[in-house]
């Protein structure tokens, strides 16, 4: 599959493509930036939130202006924590 942080989309060819956040809206209008996880003390949604948050994986969507196909990439994502605290695990090719 074509990467479309190069320009092109992935599924129609179309070059023009959007680089955006990804964002959630809450009912007060704030804004929250979507990752892959966040530091375990910030995981309890029950808890206001803080400034000093610390998201990992932060989202980017790519997104086709003629289409609408959606590519999401992570931001660095060798430093995406992998535990149980985090909610993550590596999912790596089982060897036959």
């Amino acid at each position: 599959m074509l990467d479309m942080r190069n320009g092109t989309c992935a599924v129609c060819n179309h070059h023009e493509v959007i680089d955006a956040p990804a964002l959630e809206y809450t009912d007060d209008d704030s804004q929250i930036r979507l990752a892959v996880t966040h530091a375990p003390d910030s995981l309890d949604f029950l808890q206001p939130r803080s400034g000093s948050e610390r998201p990992f994986g932060v989202l980017r969507m790519l997104v086709c202006r003629s289409c609408g196909f959606v590519q999401w990439f992570a931001t660095r994502p060798e430093r995406i924590p992998i535990n149980e605290a985090h909610g993550t695990k590596l999912v790596v090719p089982k060897t036959p």
